[in-house]
């Protein structure tokens, strides 16, 4: 018990002086996209990695580009304005200017990849995203799972601690 305690003890003075883990900024403001995208609409039907790709091979998720969704709504699925946007940045061959809304600090290291081998849901850290009609915060509006800066980082450290996965500091920060 004293060893869990000690231990305890150290983890809140690791997390009290290692800083936010994610930046502050997607939370301080609610986000208008270039596309209102609605999760609610695709999820029954679609996985996070048909649109969020990067996610099973490297680093990023990714964000999708209108040639992407194009593959589904080449012919009128729906008469859904956000859709004729969809379609014209499409016909234009332009870049969807989608605003980030997940965004790590420089220092820390992060890749999907090796989360998503080892069978964790997106839904464990990004919360239930596909029910949502619109994400205009990072992280939906309660942050992951209710958690933000050092609370996040405690998550994270729990989770790696109860997979058996290394939490050294240089596990996740430069």
């Amino acid at each position: 018990m004293k060893e869990t305690l000690v231990f305890m003890g150290g983890v809140v003075v690791l997390l009290a002086g290692g800083g936010l883990v994610l930046t502050t900024s997607p939370w301080q403001a609610q986000v208008e996209q270039p596309i209102a995208f609605n999760h609610a609409k695709h999820s029954p039907i679609l996985a996070c990695t048909s649109c969020h790709s990067g996610v099973e091979v490297g680093v990023a998720a990714t964000i999708p580009q209108a040639d992407k969704c194009m593959v589904c709504h080449q012919a009128p699925v729906s008469s859904s304005p956000e859709a004729a946007k969809v379609k014209v940045f499409a016909e234009q061959g332009r870049q969807i200017p989608w605003v980030r809304l997940f965004d790590l600090r420089d220092d820390l290291i992060f890749a999907h990849k090796p989360h998503i081998q080892k069978g964790l849901a997106c839904q464990t850290c990004h919360g239930d995203i596909g029910s949502m009609a619109r994400i205009t915060q990072g992280f939906g509006t309660e942050g992951v799972n209710g958690l933000r800066g050092r609370e996040l980082m405690a998550r994270c450290f729990s989770c790696h601690q109860a997979r058996g996965v290394s939490t050294d500091c240089v596990t996740c920060h430069k």
